[in-house]
């Protein structure tokens, strides 16, 4: 299933900013934070669902999030085969993602 991949995909990155950093200012200690929080996450799998997310993967009957091989899907797939990477930054004066 097309949908199966992409599902995969997003599911991979459950974390929030608001989850590690405190208020709305780039400060040494929430960069200090980041930095910890990104050299603890390093190589890891983290997988969470919730709501809606979690009822269409019961339903799907999508593989094994932790032991399934999320990289290498069999068969061709034409919404990943039509998508393309794009770099983004935040851009902290902006405060949005700017695309490079």
């Amino acid at each position: 299933m097309k949908e199966q991949n992409a599902i995969l995909e997003v599911s991979k990155y459950p974390v929030k900013d608001t989850d590690v950093i405190k208020g709305n200012k780039v400060t040494a200690e929430n960069v200090e934070t980041v930095l910890a929080l990104d050299n603890a996450l390093a190589n890891k799998r983290l997988i969470g669902y919730g709501g809606l997310l979690k009822q269409i993967h019961k339903e799907l009957n999508l593989g094994d999030a932790e032991n399934g091989d999320l990289v290498n899907v069999t068969g061709e797939d034409e919404v990943a085969n039509g998508t393309f990477d794009v770099i983004a930054r935040w851009h902290v004066g902006l405060k949005n993602y700017v695309i490079e």
